[in-house]
Order: structure tokens, then sequence, then C-alpha cells
């Protein structure tokens, strides 16, 4: 996606061209051979690679990000098992612990605030595929009020804020705007199109193509799944489209060739 056409969506201006983002992409050496003519594979020299670095895009919105927020840090210290049960047994003692991890990693935040990153990713997986593995009061009293202090910095800093989370988030999706974000980023499961209509002429959305159908589904398959996400958001200024669960190695490359051809036929607006 060019520069222009992603920061006109952030701005929520409606760019002529729907913007794109993929995940994933960069590391299917089969289809970066096939798109680019030049042999790689996962042992190519990092100067082969750095056709996805910022460096050699700077015609791209190259962001930075972090993934260890609130819930994603939280296992990253205890592990599921330890996590689950600390929510379990006394849920307002393991909130305490919330609360320090957000005192400690706000270090991290004031650091993106002094970055030169436009844009910040924040990723931290809230919720599994069936949404959210423990009482949605928790999140409210100790996940999204530390998501206000956290963004504090970047938003004095001016920074656009994109929120990712994988799994169903769709029930969250007011409390997560509410602590505010610019954007959505979101998995095939999350209902990109309640989102488009409650949120879409304030914020920007990512997504939501899935890639089981890239990699299993026909070519027709594929056609009409990119018709559904650029027919909810066609209208909306901030929409960008993406495979909401990347485009792994094992997604065939003539489908992965083919979903670029649908995009490219449908990203024009009239």
């Amino acid at each position: 996606m060019s520069y222009q056409n992603m920061i006109d969506a952030l701005a929520l201006k409606m760019p002529k061209k729907i913007p794109r983002t993929e995940y994933s992409a960069n590391t299917h050496w089969s289809l970066v051979s096939k798109v680019t003519g030049i042999p790689v594979t996962y042992q190519s020299e990092p100067s082969i690679q750095a056709f996805a670095m910022c460096a050699a895009h700077p015609d791209q919105v190259n962001m930075t990000g972090i993934y260890v927020t609130m819930i994603s840090g939280l296992l990253a210290v205890f592990g599921w098992e330890m996590l689950l049960e600390g929510m379990g047994e006394d849920p307002d003692a393991f909130g305490g612990v919330a609360n320090r991890y957000a005192d400690w990693i706000l270090q991290y935040f004031r650091a993106l605030a002094d970055s030169n990153a436009e844009v910040i990713m924040i990723h931290d997986d809230i919720v599994w595929t069936s949404g959210p593995f423990t009482n949605p009061s928790w999140y409210r009293k100790y996940v999204f009020p530390n998501y206000e202090k956290l963004f504090e910095p970047l938003h004095k800093a001016g920074k656009k804020i994109l929120y990712t989370s994988d799994g169903t988030y769709t029930q969250f999706a007011d409390d997560i705007a509410a602590c505010g974000i610019n954007g959505f980023v979101m998995e095939p499961t999350t209902d990109m199109e309640y989102i488009a209509k409650r949120f879409g002429k304030t914020h920007c959305f990512v997504g939501n193509a899935d890639c089981r159908i890239l990699t299993f589904g026909s070519k027709e398959d594929i056609r009409r799944e990119v018709e559904r996400c650029v027919n909810i958001g066609r209208e909306y200024p901030g929409f960008v489209m993406a495979v909401g669960n990347h485009i792994p190695s094992n997604v065939p490359v003539d489908h992965a060739i083919y979903y670029n051809e649908c995009y490219e036929s449908l990203a024009y607006r009239s």
C-alpha cells in the first residue's frame, strides 16, 4: 500500500484506492520468489530479504508497536495455567498484579511515544476464538482502564494507535474504542460489519479476509471473500484490506496471487 493511501485512511479522508496490508507474506518464500523473480529462502542473506524492511519501503507506512500490552504481557510472565488460576482463585488480587504490570510496562509506551513512528500497533490477545476467557467485568476493571493510562503518552505525542487482538473481541469493541484508539485490526472471527457500522465514520479498521479460504477454498470462494470484505468497507473512509489471520507459507502461491488480483480489481472506489 502506498504511504499516502494509508495516511489518508488513518485520517479518514477516503482514499480513492482502498489501502492494503498483509502479515507473514514476506516470509512465504515461494510467493516472494514468484512475485519478485528473486530466488529467496529462509537462508537468504538479510540484504536479499530487506525488501520487507522499513528502509527499503519509504513509500509505505512503517510502524512500530508492542505485543505484551496487558493480557499478552501477563501471559508471557505467568503462562496460561497460572494466569487462569490467578484470575479464578482471586480475581481482585490478580487484578492488582495486572495494575502493577501496567505500571511497569508504561516505560515501554513512553519510549514508543518518543519514537519517530507515526503509527503504533498495540497488540494484546485479550480473547480466544470463542470470546472472553474470564468474566468481562474483570477486563472492564483491570484491562481497559490501564489501556487509557498506557495510551496517554501516545496521544500526547500525536501517534495514531491501531489496536489488534487475535480471536473474537466483538464484545469489547466499544470498550476498546473508548480507550482512545484510532483503528481496529481484527481476525476473521471478529465481526467487521459491526465495527464498520458502529465506528466506520470515526475509526479506521483493518481486515478481515480468512486465510483458511485462501488455503482450502476455490478461486470462486476467494473472490467471494474479497468481495465480502470490500462490500463492508468500501463506504467507510478508513477501511484497509487485509487477510486477518496472515498469509502463511501453506497458502498455495496461485491462490495468494489470485487473491491479489481480486483485490486490485475491486480496490478503486468509483
